[in-house]
């Protein structure tokens, strides 16, 4: 008989907690566990993907932190919970799968297929003549075989199941008998902020109600701090600067970015009337994204030197406020950590010289890992915060200038393979966020292909690929530095982005 106890569940799904525990992922798990209890709710129900990596410490953690609520919980494994093989066993030990509580259970789908046990598990419900249950499990069912869809469809025709919650798809759908749930990772969360989703047994049937977290939606914030964030909000110039810099005097745009190359080296003069009318309209930041150096087919000398020293003179010329350089474009990484390290960090200093004796800012932003590249001795370099962070090291030795920091390409740190997973969004936050001194801001587009694209337009907060969630909880806290903001679009002028996001956050000029 179903226990009649069990009537109002919270749902938390695709977490992806870290190990550590400053990141603003904290903050929205400890606000769905405290909205839980304020909702009364009779259980808590982990949809999978709780952890980033499966790692025993935030397991540990999560599991530590439902359980002070004094509520009862299940937790269905995600895939996530398998990425750390060390701790597997232990972390699934953990969770707990294949479990019931009255007419609430869990099931096993994380590798986009029924575990033996979960359809063991299934059959005896049946058999027992259990009814209306509430089940969960990590994938949606449109992730497994057509054969295996039709084969649990039986157990919801048969009244054993009344509705299936999944997560996995970062996104919603509903309809009568299945829910896919956004979830609560403000780095992922696709059409609106973080929610917790509480289901409750009314009138004999499953009703969903959908909790947004106010921690992640910043069109709530005041008009005050909207337009303190979108008062560093700018454009990065990559088509016609002569045009779009008078766009930008127009709209008031307070920081811009132009992109070297000898387009714009033969224009400087052109563009000298443009600025100082941006920059009396107000204009606040202008910067130079700089050209790399790159290792010769002999790994004895350098290709780009003369074009690097060209373009930090034309930032002194253009009277810039800062530069951006990317990390080394180096393969394979083991380059980066001998005597070649050495003899590129004397170039590439060299050429930035000119830099630090007008004061500008540098700036070094950080790559990501290339379409099909493999993670091993052979990939580049500049993927991981720690790597980053060595080389502004190094160029604030021995160049002796403090104002050398971190420029955060979002879209680089999302769009980055494995080590999306490894480090993700509110990770880069909590690490790099007190040494920022810039962003680039874009959108990653998914191709009818599959593949992904970077530089896409950024017209949304809660986009496909990368949600602005996070980014913004990160910046009204204080963990990220309030620095200028490049939106970086191909394809189209970054104005557009621009325009949109003011509109969409009610700002006002």
């Amino acid at each position: 008989m179903m226990d009649k106890n069990v009537r109002k569940v919270a749902v938390l799904a695709d977490m992806h907690l870290p190990e550590r525990e400053d990141t603003v992922k904290e903050a929205v798990f400890d606000w769905a566990l405290a909205e839980a209890v304020r909702q009364h709710v009779d259980l808590l129900l982990g949809a999978g993907d709780m952890t980033s990596l499966g790692t025993l410490g935030a397991a540990k953690r999560l599991i530590s932190k439902m359980a002070a609520t004094g509520i009862p919980f299940l937790n269905a494994p995600g895939n996530a919970e398998r990425r750390t093989a060390h701790c597997r066993s232990d972390v699934a030990a953990l969770f707990n799968p294949n479990t019931r509580r009255g007419n609430v259970i869990v099931l096993d789908n994380a590798r986009q297929k029924l575990a033996d046990e979960s359809k063991d598990f299934l059959r005896k419900l049946a058999a027992s003549n259990a009814r209306d249950l509430l089940a969960v499990t990590h994938c949606p069912l449109t992730t497994m075989t057509v054969d295996e869809q039709i084969w649990f469809d039986k157990f919801v025709i048969d009244g054993v199941i009344s509705c299936l919650v999944c997560g996995h798809k970062h996104q919603d759908y509903s309809d009568k008998h299945y829910q896919v749930v956004r979830g609560l990772d403000p780095d992922k969360a696709i059409g609106g902020p973080p929610a917790l989703v509480i289901m409750e047994w009314i009138d004999n049937d499953w009703k969903r109600r959908d909790i947004t977290c106010p921690l992640a939606t910043p069109t709530d914030w005041p008009l005050e701090n909207r337009q303190e964030f979108l008062d560093h909000l700018g454009i990065s110039i990559s088509g016609n600067p002569q045009e779009d810099i008078v766009r930008a005097t127009e709209l008031n745009v307070p920081c811009i970015e132009l992109r070297y190359g000898e387009g714009l080296l033969s224009m400087a003069d052109q563009l000298a009337k443009p600025l100082e009318n941006w920059r009396n309209a107000g204009g606040k930041t202008l910067s130079l994204h700089l050209p790399v150096i790159s290792p010769d087919e002999s790994w004895t000398g350098f290709l780009g030197e003369s074009q690097l020293l060209d373009a930090t003179r034309l930032a002194v010329t253009l009277g810039c406020d800062a530069a951006t350089v990317h990390v080394p474009s180096t393969h394979p990484i083991g380059k980066m950590l001998g005597e070649y390290r050495s003899r590129l960090l004397e170039a590439t200093s060299a050429c930035l010289r000119p830099l630090v004796e007008a004061g500008i800012t540098i700036s070094v932003e950080n790559m990501h890992l290339r379409r099909d590249e493999k993670i091993d001795s052979m990939r580049g370099y500049g993927y991981m915060p720690e790597e980053c962070v060595s080389w502004i090291e190094s160029l604030r030795e021995i160049l002796a200038y403090d104002k050398i920091g971190f420029l955060l390409d979002i879209g680089h740190a999302r769009n980055n393979g494995w080590f999306a997973s490894r480090y993700n969004l509110s990770e880069w936050y909590a690490e790099m966020g007190g040494m920022l001194t810039g962003c680039h801001l874009h959108q990653v587009a998914l191709l009818p292909s599959g593949k992904t694209a970077n530089h896409s337009p950024l017209k949304e907060l809660y986009g496909q690929y990368i949600s602005l969630s996070s980014f913004l909880m990160a910046w009204r806290s204080g963990q990220l530095n309030h620095v200028p903001l490049y939106l970086e679009i191909r394809g189209e002028s970054s104005i557009e982005s621009l325009i949109e996001l003011r509109r969409i956050m009610n700002y006002e000029c």
